[in-house]
């Protein structure tokens, strides 16, 4: 199965760079999210409703909408701030990716372990600019706010339509599909990785490290 794949590419200020990330990677996870599955039997299960937040940002004219979990939001933030200072407070990188993938496991035959094959890829592709003036700032700060915003609609839009998920798992195979570990949201398995290659390679290169990763389980 091949994973599906979006990429998004930003010009932004230093600043923005953590609003830019949650704005996109919260809009995915809210919609990639189920409230907790609660198992009376192995294939009977109810499911917990899932909360939203808006977050008002500070460096953007934006608001989006995240799930209502500060420990799903401590986590994205973690990860996130690891690619901003990877390319904010070095002067030799100016540009970035960060890739967001979901994934699932299964189950290999013995004596082999599980594999993780992706199923869905969003990278944010980011070039950091200087302008001169305030007036420019401000300015930015603006269309910046509307261009992140209709990446935010775009990603409703997609995730509206008919697409691959996992199937609902059985009470056995729910940590092989979920990530079950935030108390009150259940987001499908995913994982956080940035890299500062050229924007042409981002997504083969997260794949291939995803894998080889994925060997090391």
């Amino acid at each position: 199965m091949n994973a599906r794949t979006e990429t998004f590419e930003l010009n932004v200020l230093g600043g923005q760079i953590p609003e830019v990330c949650n704005s996109i990677f919260h809009t995915i996870l809210f919609l990639r999210s189920t409230g907790k599955y609660k198992y009376k039997e192995e294939t009977s299960y109810s499911i917990g409703p899932v909360g939203a937040k808006d977050e008002d940002c500070d460096f953007l004219d934006l608001t989006y909408t995240r799930a209502d979990s500060d420990q799903l939001d401590l986590f994205l933030k973690g990860e996130i701030e690891k690619f901003n200072r990877a390319l904010r407070y070095n002067e030799s990188l100016r540009s970035g990716e960060i890739t967001l993938t979901f994934y699932q496991k299964k189950q290999k035959r013995w004596p082999f372990s599980q594999e993780c094959i992706p199923w869905e890829m969003w990278t944010l592709s980011l070039k950091v600019i200087h302008l001169p003036n305030e007036h420019e700032r401000n300015a930015y700060r603006t269309n910046l706010g509307m261009a992140v915003g209709e990446k935010v609609m775009y990603i409703t839009e997609i995730m509206s339509r008919d697409q691959y998920v996992p199937k609902n798992p059985n009470y056995s195979e729910l940590d092989n599909v979920f990530d079950s570990s935030f108390p009150t949201v259940q987001p499908y398995l995913f994982k956080i990785e940035h890299t500062m290659q050229s924007p042409s390679s981002n997504v083969s290169t997260t794949m291939r490290k995803f894998l080889k990763d994925t060997l090391m389980l």
